[in-house]
């Protein structure tokens, strides 16, 4: 019950901030289109329009966690979390809840978008899609805590954030083929959440190896974050710096 009460709470502020940050947000939405259409000059691929809906999800998960941890140190109330009769875990449980309600309803207005302007072909809009937003999200919280724990270690972990989104942007396969990178980089891509959640979206059919080789690879990402996260938060107050920003 309590945790409802928090969740229900949370999607209430988190939508209400969005609203206040609506015009930003609309300017998001045109520098992403812009962008979009001249890479998609590099390809002929059907679904890249997809496959990039499916990359800026995984940026606005990403970012979330790291995004709030630092706006409650600017603001001077991240240690005040630790004071509530709320166990962390529920607390960061539930935003990560309201993290993916934002970023689905986000996702799904950028693909009718690009729908309007010829760029997603609904045909190639199948069920795979549900699966792979199933599959990817974990991992994508498992890094989102990994940078959230170094930003109340670091304080300023902009410039990781934007090496990580462009990263998985050129590296994933969205618009050109993975073969047509060099060996090295094809083995970086492969252990890129996204380009598994890719691969599979691309696929006909999907087979029982390729959920369970994207599971395993999610999971590794989500412990290893949830693993930091405390270390980190344990290194900082150690050293007495939880709410210094």
């Amino acid at each position: 019950m309590i945790l409802f009460k928090i969740l229900w709470n949370e999607i209430k502020k988190e939508f209400s901030n969005t609203w206040s940050y609506r015009w930003q947000w609309v300017g998001e939405f045109i520098s992403l289109s812009v962008f979009f259409f001249f890479l998609s000059m590099l390809t002929h691929k059907a679904e890249a329009g997809i496959a990039y809906c499916v990359w800026f999800y995984s940026v606005l998960i990403i970012g979330d966690i790291s995004g709030k941890v630092a706006l409650e140190m600017r603001t001077g109330t991240f240690e005040q979390i630790y004071l509530s009769s709320t166990s962390i875990p529920i607390l960061f449980l539930s935003k990560a809840i309201t993290a993916v309600f934002r970023a689905l309803l986000i996702m799904v207005i950028l693909i009718l978008f690009f729908w309007f302007f010829g760029y997603v072909n609904f045909s190639f809009f199948k069920l795979n899609i549900i699966y792979v937003i199933l599959l990817l999200t974990p991992s994508l919280f498992g890094i989102s805590l990994f940078v959230g724990g170094l930003t109340i270690l670091l304080k300023d972990t902009g410039w990781l954030i934007n090496i990580i989104n462009n990263g998985f942007l050129f590296l994933s396969g969205i618009f050109l083929p993975l073969d047509s990178f060099p060996s090295n980089f094809q083995r970086i891509s492969l252990l890129i959440p996204t380009t598994q959640a890719i691969k599979v979206l691309n696929l006909d059919q999907i087979f029982i190896e390729d959920c369970i080789i994207m599971l395993v690879v999610n999971f590794f990402y989500f412990g290893f974050g949830i693993l930091c996260f405390f270390v980190f938060e344990k290194k900082a107050k150690m050293k007495g710096i939880l709410g210094h920003y």
